[in-house]
């Protein structure tokens, strides 16, 4: 789990790097990247390898991120959306997934930490 003054590894895309996770790694402090496919950040969040996944597009389909969300919801951590709610399916006829952020450890506030939150 992350710890406080221990570097937050962070889960990323091997394939694109939005201009805004430049952002949310400067909130962070320190940190390690871990390059991964989705599935693996998923595993790795549920497993503790890894401590945040902030996925920052909404180009993912609901398919994709569903039995993530799944399986580190119940490793006991949590898939948020921006306003710092659950992700919710069957919510628009693309069945585009919103920008979210997976984390392991669903004690720390991850959105205000990373500055992240919007309203609702």
């Amino acid at each position: 789990t992350c710890k406080a003054g221990s570097p937050v590894r962070v889960a990323v895309s091997r394939s694109h790097h939005p201009a805004e996770l430049s952002g949310l790694l400067v909130a962070i402090g320190t940190h390690e990247l871990c390059a991964l496919g989705s599935s693996l950040k998923f595993s790795g969040i549920a497993a503790g390898e890894q401590d945040i996944y902030p996925r920052l597009s909404s180009s993912s389909c609901e398919w994709d991120i569903a039995a993530g969300q799944c399986i580190v919801e119940q490793a006991g951590g949590v898939v948020l959306d921006r306003t710092g709610q659950p992700l919710r399916y069957n919510q628009s006829a693309e069945l585009l997934v919103p920008a979210f952020i997976a984390a392991g450890d669903s004690s720390i506030d991850w959105l205000a930490r990373l500055h992240w939150r919007t309203e609702s």
